[in-house]
């Protein structure tokens, strides 16, 4: 019985290991020995008959290869979800990428393990998810205050009084769009704030 169940997992360890591998059981074997050594002992003791030990051990056989092979169908199922998730966040990193007009490299290639590909290609993803919401920010902040500007500075003329309803960004491209939220649109929107600042203060120097 010892040697059976021994060779059991042996072999279960065998069959789940990844091809060009060596394996090795999934317990050493010193454990594997002490455990069902002290089955035996524990049967022998209640008096277990020898046939009902001989079933004993084939349905522990049987929950063994049950839980490897749920084991090798959910990483099969990871496999697949790694390939899903791979190809929709390079989508999404195309997208930020074009946003942000700032490179993305996840330095790796169509032959590498997928989960290897998922980690390099979350990683880019995340680098530029940072870069994307301090740009964000800074884009709004920029437009915010251009548009409070803009609203002082109305004088009530109907292109003036279209300003009120309309974003001072509104003739940029859309933050989520190519272009988007690059270092250039920042810098011209906070230039147009720096000018209208000005034309406020020359405006209230001009106060009697």
């Amino acid at each position: 019985l010892l040697n059976r169940a021994a060779s059991l997992t042996h072999v279960a360890s065998l069959r789940c290991a990844p091809p060009g591998t060596m394996s090795s059981p999934l317990l050493p074997t010193d454990e594997q020995q002490i455990a069902l050594a002290s089955l035996r002992t524990a049967w022998s003791e209640i008096g277990l008959p020898h046939a009902e030990a001989e079933e004993a051990i084939t349905k522990l056989a049987g929950e063994l290869r049950s839980v490897l092979s749920r084991t090798v169908e959910g990483e099969q199922a990871r496999k697949a979800q790694l390939t899903a998730d791979e190809a929709s966040l390079r989508g999404e990193l195309s997208a930020l990428s074009a946003a942000l007009a700032e490179p993305a490299s996840p330095g790796t290639s169509s032959s590498e393990p997928p989960l290897l590909r998922y980690r390099a290609v979350i990683s880019e993803v995340e680098r530029l998810r940072v870069l994307r919401d301090e740009r964000a920010a800074q884009r709004s902040a920029a437009a915010s205050s251009l548009h409070a500007i803009l609203l002082e500075l109305s004088t009530g003329t109907p292109e003036e009084e279209q300003t009120r309803s309309t974003a001072a960004d509104a003739d940029e491209p859309a933050p989520e769009g190519a272009g988007g939220l690059t270092v250039e649109l920042v810098h011209r929107l906070r230039q147009r704030l720096e000018a209208a600042e000005a034309e406020r203060a020359a405006r209230l120097q001009r106060l009697p």
